[in-house]
């Protein structure tokens, strides 16, 4: 997958107590109308960004204070107390939910690339901002984009309950084709699962046993 957050060599910098990330825009940017909702907020799912010129050169600062991204998050979830793989499908919830949300602003979901860079996740009430980046359009649908987003999940996160439930999504998506609303109702279907059942160990092979008091 191209990583165009990369490729466009974003930057953090603080100005007046305040992080953000400071990326270049050119000509083949971000429409008008794109930049207007994100510099007045409109969408709650995208960070929000003040466009500021330097000389020649207009640069697109997105707020991220009180943000960290999802390679952060992740480093920073480690170690903590409950489970790690409902965290992580709650997470991806969030992610498909603003999706949906930014389609709503007529913001196309194909457009968000949803690498860890371009990902935002706010600690203390688990809100998730995407970045809406400059510069071409994505290549690939955003099927293919929360594969990838997947993918990286499993393999970041070490965790055999994550990784099987995530690797059914997988399979589901690309057999079925479901679209935005159709992941989203996957993804909710299987936090239940996670709530209702206990995971087993690795060598029962990996089918779900209903929870009970007794071990």
């Amino acid at each position: 997958m191209e990583n165009r957050f990369q490729a466009l060599k974003g930057q953090f910098e603080y100005l007046n107590g305040r992080r953000y990330l400071k990326i270049e825009a050119d000509s083949s940017g971000l429409a008008e109308y794109q930049i207007k909702i994100l510099e007045t907020e409109s969408c709650p799912a995208l960070l929000p960004l003040s466009r500021i010129r330097s000389g020649t050169v207009d640069w697109l600062y997105y707020d991220v204070t009180a943000f960290e991204n999802l390679a952060e998050a992740l480093l920073a979830r480690a170690g903590q107390p409950g489970s790690a793989a409902l965290w992580l499908m709650q997470l991806l919830s969030r992610v498909v939910s603003a999706l949906n949300l930014a389609e709503l602003h007529l913001l196309p979901a194909d457009n968000f690339s949803l690498q860890p860079e371009t990902i935002y996740y706010r600690q203390h009430d688990e809100a998730i901002r995407l970045i809406l980046l400059p510069g071409r359009s994505v290549t690939g649908t955003t099927d293919d984009h929360l594969a990838e987003l997947l993918k990286w999940l499993i393999q970041m996160s070490g965790e055999d309950e994550f990784e099987a439930y995530a690797e059914d999504l997988l399979l589901q998506m690309e057999a079925q084709n479901p679209g935005l609303v159709g992941i989203q109702k996957r993804i909710d279907e299987k936090m239940r699962r996670m709530h209702l059942i206990r995971w087993p160990a690795v060598e029962i092979g990996r089918q779900p046993v209903e929870k009970s008091d007794q071990v």
